[in-house]
């Protein structure tokens, strides 16, 4: 990536960039990744190609079951010094050993991986990365660039950035899961990743006093989602009530309980959720009744 450190370089005091170098690729995943929590804006991370795509998938893959986005940039080479106008330089025929190369490395680990192939590919595919990573369901994109391209001559055409539109359930929808949890007796509610951010806090501890239901983070909280001082904030694993509970709010959750069957029958399971029922995942064999699909 060094054409694009060097033309960051050369605008100096004038670029309205953050750059921040890091001694690890799985470091500047992570990084990226808090940023993001903090301030709900995805950034994009430079890795090496190779063993720099491979070092960075624990991050990557981390980023994709958080549903964090960012968008990675990794090269390769076209040519390897038979073509004297694409010398990538002697260390890549003699170091690189990786034959799939970053796109294919990074497949398991990201939500939408891709080669840009000629200068114009380069701008499109980089714009569609971006914006895929940061479409619901968000997660992590890669796009790999050849060296070639890095060193040639950029493409003119820079189109206008379109921003995701976000998913919402529609107002009928809601209604008839508002009523299901209003009508339930002993209904609660169980979160993982579902106060990502203030509005979202708030919304939750809203919907909890309004049911004057009880909140479960589950095991491995990715964001701080309910206020642990609340008298609505409950204790312990959530599993000492499931057999209790008439109607259940999944509220963001990769595994909300287990073993995933042991409620009381007729129980009711909604799962609110940026993809309901989790198509990525390897499982969801909980009894869900409803989902409701949002920008959660």
């Amino acid at each position: 990536m060094a054409p694009v450190w060097e033309a960051l370089a050369r605008r100096g005091n004038d670029m309205k960039l953050r750059y921040f170098r890091c001694r690890h690729e799985l470091l500047a995943v992570s990084l990226a990744s808090g940023y993001y929590k903090a301030t709900g804006r995805s950034q994009i991370v430079f890795l090496p190609t190779s063993l720099g795509v491979q070092n960075a998938a624990m991050g990557l893959s981390t980023a994709l079951q958080e549903r964090t986005p960012m968008t990675a940039l990794s090269p390769d080479t076209l040519t390897y010094g038979d073509d004297p106008d694409g010398d990538p330089g002697a260390e890549w025929p003699s170091l690189l050993t990786d034959h799939p190369g970053p796109a294919r490395n990074a497949e398991v680990v990201v939500k939408w991986t891709k080669r840009a192939r000629t200068p114009s590919d380069l701008v499109h595919e980089l714009r569609r990365a971006r914006f895929v990573a940061e479409s619901v369901p968000t997660g992590p994109t890669l796009l790999e660039i050849p060296f070639q391209l890095l060193m040639g001559e950029g493409h003119a055409d820079n189109r206008p950035w379109v921003f995701p539109t976000p998913v919402v359930a529609t107002p009928d929808h809601i209604d008839r899961m508002a009523q299901i949890l209003a009508s339930a007796t002993n209904p609660i509610i169980v979160t993982e990743h579902g106060g990502r951010t203030d509005a979202d806090r708030d919304a939750l501890i809203r919907i909890a006093e309004a049911l004057s239901a009880p909140v479960f983070e589950v095991w491995m909280p990715a964001y701080h989602n309910f206020p642990r001082s609340h008298p609505l904030y409950g204790l312990g694993p959530v599993e000492q009530v499931l057999g209790e509970a008439d109607a259940i709010l999944v509220a963001g959750s990769n595994g909300p309980w287990h073993p995933p069957h042991a409620l009381r029958p007729g129980c009711a399971v909604i799962h609110l959720e940026q993809d309901p029922m989790r198509p990525r995942a390897a499982y969801w064999g909980y009894p869900t009744t409803h989902a409701i699909p949002g920008d959660l």
